[in-house]
């Protein structure tokens, strides 16, 4: 692997992610926010790995930089979906919840039927404990043709843990053949 090339270390840090390898995952997702100072994703998939390991402050460390991130993203492209309903989901983990709501209602308004925008808000609403919210927007894009690969990251993110034992949640991995 290219060590100096942003791209390698956050795509096999996915593939890792997808297969449940956290620790290998968290390292590859460090090194690739290291190389790309914008990127607020790598940091924040990060917190997600070290949550999955238990390593709670690690995690919140992770989570408060991937904001950072998000914020400068934002303050240049206020209009920037993938940094509003991806930073919701981080706001929620960290506690602030009218910001995850009010972030995530804008990035819907600005692009109502983007499969991401859907899946992060999706995210954002199950750590806030919104189940059924969570669940009205995973129903309606986890379907084919979603991507299989988004599937297997669905099935480790941590942000959907609040919703594994939920009858809908059942449900729709068995629909997808899980």
């Amino acid at each position: 692997m290219q060590p100096d090339l942003f791209e390698a270390h956050y795509f096999y840090g996915r593939n890792c992610f997808n297969l449940g390898q956290f620790s290998e995952a968290s390292d590859l997702f460090g090194q690739a926010a290291k190389l790309k100072r914008s990127d607020f994703r790598s940091l924040g998939i990060q917190s997600m790995c070290f949550q999955s390991l238990s390593q709670l402050s690690e995690a919140r460390t992770a989570a408060w930089s991937a904001l950072g991130r998000v914020e400068a993203t934002i303050s240049d492209r206020p209009d920037n979906v993938d940094a509003l309903s991806f930073g919701a989901g981080i706001l929620a983990f960290l506690g602030e919840y009218d910001r995850t709501r009010a972030w995530a209602e804008r990035a819907t308004i600005i692009d109502p039927d983007d499969f991401y925008t859907q899946y992060n808000v999706a995210c954002a609403y199950a750590i806030l404990g919104a189940k059924e919210e969570a669940m009205d927007r995973l129903e309606r894009i986890m379907m084919p043709p979603a991507p299989r690969s988004q599937h297997e990251f669905m099935m480790h993110d941590s942000d959907l843990d609040a919703l594994r034992d939920h009858p809908r949640y059942i449900g729709l991995l068995k629909r997808l053949g899980y």
